[in-house]
């Protein structure tokens, strides 16, 4: 398709999500804050050798945060066993005690899991986070599966450890880091972007509730082509894969493929107003 062609297709596409009021909407601070999702007519294209791996990383990935959760609120093997420590788990803003001996139907905690990879420049996908917000997913993989993990996660450091704490402390300009408890891309912070002031107050607040974030290496992931304002340029994007569970877990063979729409940021989210275009997974 000519570039003025993708253009005109662009504009039309958002004009039509304008006028049919199709938004992204999320609450923060008990507000409701709504926007258009802009859209982007060049679609990534992901060969299937290589969305055959993701599926079997994701699939795994799953089935093995399920099995977590069914057991820290049943048995709670993997914490008699020493693997993951008790005061991890319930330091967690996320851990429900009155979900304590309650096993949904067949343990499916997570029906729908939407996890965000990207795409390093070395070719590698990297998981960033996934709805379950768990850091410690390579130890339950092994423990409750006895398998290898498939896909990588970018390297991640839990302050609430001592030891990743001083990493975090020492490292902290180099680093990306979330708290747990926010999404949409509320609650991510830069290290290098920040004040000598702001670093300091940050600091201190990790040292005060250290369960309460993780910490990443920044990967440096891959731009995809974006028409903007009609010419082509390279803008950060991710992949949201979406991961159904049943009997078996099932990965929708496409996905959300969001774009920065700031050259300058790494930061995709819709909400932080990025933007969307099609995921086309080949068949063969």
């Amino acid at each position: 398709m000519h570039e003025m062609d993708l253009y005109d297709h662009t504009e039309t596409v958002n004009e039509l999500l304008a006028r049919y009021g199709v938004k992204f909407g999320i609450y923060k601070n008990n507000t409701f804050k709504e926007q258009l999702f802009p859209f982007d007519a060049i679609p990534r294209i992901i060969p299937k050798e290589e969305f055959d791996k993701l599926e079997k990383g994701l699939k795994q990935r799953v089935m093995a945060l399920n099995l977590f959760l069914k057991d820290i609120y049943g048995e709670k093997r993997i914490i008699r066993d020493k693997v993951v420590p008790e005061e991890f788990i319930y330091a967690s803003s996320g851990y429900l005690t009155q979900c304590e001996g309650i096993c949904p139907v067949k343990g499916i905690y997570s029906h729908i899991s939407g996890i965000d990879l990207v795409q390093g420049k070395d070719g590698e996908w990297y998981i960033l986070e996934d709805n379950l917000r768990v850091g410690a997913v390579y130890r339950m993989i092994r423990y409750y599966l006895d398998e290898e993990p498939i896909l990588q996660n970018a390297p991640t450091y839990l302050p609430f450890y001592e030891e990743d704490m001083a990493y975090v402390l020492e490292h902290f300009d180099s680093l990306v880091l979330k708290d747990v408890a926010e999404a949409g891309g509320y609650g991510v912070v830069f290290g290098s972007s920040m004040t000598k002031e702001e670093k300091e107050n940050f600091i201190a607040l990790l040292k005060r509730e250290p369960r309460r974030f993780i910490a990443q290496e920044v990967i440096d992931f891959m731009d995809l082509d974006i028409m903007d304002k009609g010419e082509i340029v390279p803008l950060k994007a991710d992949l949201r894969a979406f991961v159904l569970m049943a009997e078996e877990p099932m990965v929708w063979k496409s996905g959300l493929t969001r774009f920065s729409r700031n050259p300058d940021s790494f930061i995709v989210n819709s909400s932080q107003g990025g933007g969307f275009k099609d995921t086309w997974v080949l068949s063969q």
